[in-house]
């Protein structure tokens, strides 16, 4: 299979060229120029250097499908309201329609658990059929740019995946993420300033997200025109500090853990875990 690829010199982008050349497809990547993949490539995809806003017309008309991972303002990037709409919904939902009008049959588009916002309280594990109530920008761009691929793939009538992540972690993920945070303070044998640590999340390696995502390109039990939304997360509560004193045991850190150092963000939401 011969994949279109947005965001591959990003954190998941980077692991899923890596799953995707194990699985033995074809990968034609964009990148902006002078940018560099987060994670070790163990083969060079094709890259292409441009943004979201060219016309890449030709090229998609060689390849299958057309996979979405770039975004503008995920955490811990500053967000805005101009620029994420600018990118994730309006330069977004351009570049697919251009993939389509090339003959492009498949779609999977990536967004985030935080686009359920405070509807996932309502929830223990959070079906896919929940309220979308996403706060700020990035989420509430996201959540529009997902209205828009169903309503596109639907005219289209091609085949189509909306994956929720849930909370990602792994190896060239933005340092100052929490998890490259903490395993930075414990290899360095600094102590750790973090909250209380009560949030419940949903951790799931990047590894199982690239898998699950590649195992999606198949679009087993798929319908045409139809947008197949799937959460990806363990499905396994796990609270914040939990979380950290288990990898800080894992990797002999020195220091200590702060717990209660630092305040939560305000309007912090406690819970969010997926319904697998």
């Amino acid at each position: 299979m011969k994949i279109f690829l947005t965001g591959g010199t990003g954190f998941i982008g980077g692991h899923f060229i890596n799953k995707a050349h194990d699985a033995g497809h074809e990968v034609v990547a964009i990148k902006r120029l002078g940018s560099k993949p987060r994670v070790i490539l163990n083969k060079e995809p094709t890259w292409i250097e441009g943004s979201l806003d060219k016309n890449y017309s030709q090229t998609l008309s060689q390849c299958d499908t057309f996979l979405h991972l770039a975004a503008f303002g995920i955490s811990p990037q500053p967000e805005n309201w101009s620029d994420c709409f600018y990118w994730n919904v309006f330069k977004s939902t351009e570049l697919l329609k251009q993939a389509l009008d090339s003959g492009i049959k498949k779609v999977i588009s990536v967004g985030t658990f935080i686009e359920y916002g405070e509807a996932g309280l309502k929830y223990e594990f959070i079906p896919i059929d929940c309220d979308l109530s996403p706060a700020g920008a990035y989420a509430a761009s996201k959540t529009a740019f997902s209205v828009a691929m169903q309503a596109l793939c639907k005219e289209y009538n091609v085949y189509s995946t909306y994956f929720r992540l849930f909370s990602v972690f792994g190896e060239g993920q933005n340092e100052n993420n929490f998890f490259p945070s903490l395993k930075k303070a414990a290899l360095s044998g600094e102590d750790f300033q973090m909250t209380k640590g009560e949030q419940i999340r949903d951790f799931i390696s990047i590894s199982t997200v690239v898998s699950q995502i590649t195992e999606g390109l198949e679009f087993n039990e798929a319908s045409l025109g139809v947008t197949n939304i799937l959460n990806i997360g363990s499905g396994n509560p796990q609270s914040i500090l939990d979380f950290a004193q288990l990898n800080w045991t894992k990797w002999g850190a020195k220091g200590r853990i702060n717990a209660g150092s630092l305040p939560y963000r305000e309007n912090e939401i406690m819970r969010y875990v997926a319904k697998i």
